[in-house]
């Protein structure tokens, strides 16, 4: 799970595809981090993204 702290935005299947879990674990654990805040999705197209808002905030402050 430590993608979700590298990266600004995450999707189930590409935890899937690093072995974190199947898609069902996965999309359970990713609603867990939204409920606790940590996390926020959004839809774009057909694709559901999870943002880490700690990130984001980061490098927005960083590059801004």
């Amino acid at each position: 799970m430590e993608k979700l702290f590298i990266l600004p935005y995450t999707k189930r299947n590409q935890l899937e595809k690093a072995g974190v879990g199947n898609v069902k674990r996965v999309g359970n654990d990713l609603k867990e981090f939204e409920v606790k805040g940590f996390l926020k999705s959004e839809h774009v197209g057909k694709e559901k993204l999870y943002l880490n808002l700690n990130v984001l905030d980061v490098l927005i402050r960083k590059y801004l």
